[in-house]
């Protein structure tokens, strides 16, 4: 997936930083002690005015689209590498013939008055097949979050069990923070026995 038109010149900015160490196996030279990890990450100004924030949620990487006050959230195209999408009965991203959820129908939301209000939102198929968001009636004096919700059921295939050990951005083959594009990393089962993080 990527988001098409993106800025290059955006930058990623990590929150609550901490440190971890990673112990695997008995080979000491393969250890990776006091690692910085970040609970989230926002990309300032991906399009003029709108950011993307990824957090973990449990043991997933999730991300908000936020809107922030007079953005035109009409500039967000997101593409999908190698899928055909379409748009369920339910309001879920489809591909495939038989319609796997690719992201689950979005939810948006301004928080006003200390109270949380709904927007209506949907995907809508542009040109190229790329996805954008059909947004209701909303406050734009007041930030906007948009939240496509994955479905991780199926987003990081193959057998066994498997976790996201590394989620990046990048920009086809040139790497940067100014970036279009995310990729998750999954490996299955490896030395499971052995491996420590502390």
């Amino acid at each position: 997936m990527h988001f098409v038109g993106a800025r290059r010149s955006s930058r990623v900015i990590g929150f609550d930083a901490g440190r971890v160490n990673y112990l695997y196996g008995e080979d000491s030279t393969r250890w990776r002690r006091n690692v910085r990890t970040y609970a989230r990450a926002r990309t300032k100004d991906l399009y003029r005015g709108i950011d993307v924030l990824y957090y973990g949620a449990g043991e997933q990487l999730e991300y908000d689209l936020v809107v922030r006050p007079g953005a035109r959230p009409e500039a967000i195209r997101l593409a999908i590498d190698g899928a055909s999408v379409a748009i369920g009965d339910a309001g879920d991203l489809v591909y495939g013939d038989d319609h796997r959820v690719l992201f689950h129908k979005p939810i948006a939301y301004q928080t006003i008055g200390g109270g949380r209000r709904r927007v209506p939102v949907a995907y809508r198929i542009l040109e190229a097949g790329t996805i954008g968001f059909a947004i209701g009636t909303y406050d734009r004096k007041e930030p906007l979050v948009i939240d496509p919700i994955i479905a991780y059921s199926f987003s990081f295939g193959g057998s066994g069990d498997e976790q996201v050990y590394d989620a990046r951005h990048g920009a086809g083959r040139r790497e940067s923070a100014a970036s279009q594009s995310w990729r998750g990393v999954a490996r299955g089962r490896r030395d499971r026995s052995r491996r420590r993080c502390l």
